[in-house]
């Protein structure tokens, strides 16, 4: 995870989840995520696995 970036929130099935260690994110959940202009690409590419 880049130094100025985090998960806010995970969407799984309509509920709102803490991103807590042992959380699993799946193909379909949605992602809440803040970052900064410069560490965009890199959060998108760890969170979608594009290199």
């Amino acid at each position: 995870m880049p130094p100025h970036s985090f998960i806010a929130i995970v969407m799984k099935d309509n509920r709102a989840e803490p991103p807590i260690d042992k959380l699993i994110i799946e193909a379909h959940d949605e992602i809440v995520a803040v970052t900064t202009p410069d560490e965009e690409a890199v959060m998108y590419d760890i969170l979608t696995g594009v290199l």
